[in-house]
């Protein structure tokens, strides 16, 4: 090299140095904590998933269960009303029919939107804390 390619010599000083180390480490800390975060996210968002499956199934299986008793029902009642003897019992085998069965629509009701509400619940809270966590965790991360 000639005299005027050569570049000027220059130590980079220790304090530059150890400042420089030290920022890498705190940028590879933040990034290991929002990769933390964005883990755990995932992971409740697994768990959520498994808790709406789970209770997604026992609501169908009840609405299943309700739909045969309310057929079972319906024809027993066809039955019966067929056996009446008078228009009396037959008013009196429709209306008993009709007053039960808006009783049991009704507990069904209940039951169903209850279930409704437990799946709701279970999809949300994983959701809820999983959002909580990260943003407590980022919260942390900047701080420092």
């Amino acid at each position: 090299m000639t005299e005027t390619n050569k570049l000027p010599e220059f130590e980079i000083p220790a304090s530059v140095r150890e400042l420089a180390e030290k920022s890498i480490a705190q940028a590879e800390h933040a990034f290991g904590d929002f990769q933390n975060a964005a883990q755990d996210a995932v992971a409740k968002l697994d768990k959520s998933s498994a808790a709406v499956k789970d209770s997604s199934v026992d609501l169908g299986q009840q609405a299943a269960a309700f739909v045969q008793g309310n057929i079972d029902s319906g024809f027993a009642f066809v039955r019966e009303l067929v056996g009446a003897r008078d228009a009396a019992e037959f008013l009196r085998i429709q209306t008993d029919y009709v007053q039960k069965q808006a009783s049991v629509l009704s507990e069904q009701t209940r039951t169903l939107a209850g279930l409704t509400q437990k799946v709701t619940e279970q999809a949300a809270q994983p959701i809820k804390e999983g959002v909580e966590s990260s943003i407590e965790q980022i919260r942390s991360t900047l701080k420092r």
